[in-house]
């Protein structure tokens, strides 16, 4: 929303909300992608180190990015809704 001088306000787009639970510290899975769960996103992102990220049905996430020069994914599991 746009507040303008007037207090008059704008939607100026919509986006997707996606809610997630309080997850563990991530864990490096290495090079493999984490196949545990049912995947319902698998976006690609420019945030920082990380090229990609996956949300499973369980509600872990998962994040492809870098350090250091080296690839890896790191899994972030859900500890609570």
């Amino acid at each position: 929303m746009y507040h303008d001088k007037d207090d008059k306000k704008y939607t100026i787009c919509t986006v997707k909300w996606h809610a997630t639970g309080r997850k563990e510290t991530g864990k490096n899975e290495g090079k493999v992608m984490p196949t545990h769960s049912k995947i319902i996103s698998d976006e690609k992102v420019s945030e920082g180190q990380t090229t990609r990220r996956v949300i499973y049905e369980n509600g872990d996430v998962a994040e492809y990015g870098y350090n250091k020069g080296i690839y890896f994914w790191n899994l972030y599991k859900i500890t609570e809704r």
